[in-house]
């Protein structure tokens, strides 16, 4: 008799922890959002100073800053983007990414 209930709330205790996991995995995967963390600063020197050496013309730079925006969308809504300056700790850098233009 003791043995049915402590195998009864040793399953119960194994179903709870396998449905709180796969709750915590699927909200954490589809519904929390995350911080993201851009450096707009340097980005926005080296197109500066790509300007000011030539390199690019005031079309491609309005082209770049258009598409700028483009790319930061394309990360979706569960995605917050910050400039790096006003984050103090924690976010993935994603400079990198946003950064490359499709074009090149």
């Amino acid at each position: 008799m003791v043995s049915d209930k402590i195998k009864t709330m040793a399953l119960s205790a194994i179903v709870s922890v396998i449905v709180s996991a796969g709750t915590v995995y699927l909200y954490d995967s589809y519904f929390a959002q995350k911080v993201v963390v851009f450096d707009l600063a340097s980005y926005l020197d080296k197109q500066k100073a790509d300007f000011v050496a030539g390199k690019i013309n005031e079309e491609k730079l309005k082209k770049e800053f258009a598409g700028l925006k483009e790319r930061i969308d394309a990360f979706g809504e569960k995605r917050i983007v910050l400039s790096r300056g006003v984050v103090l700790a924690g976010g993935r850098d994603v400079s990198d990414e946003i950064s490359i233009s499709p074009e090149k």
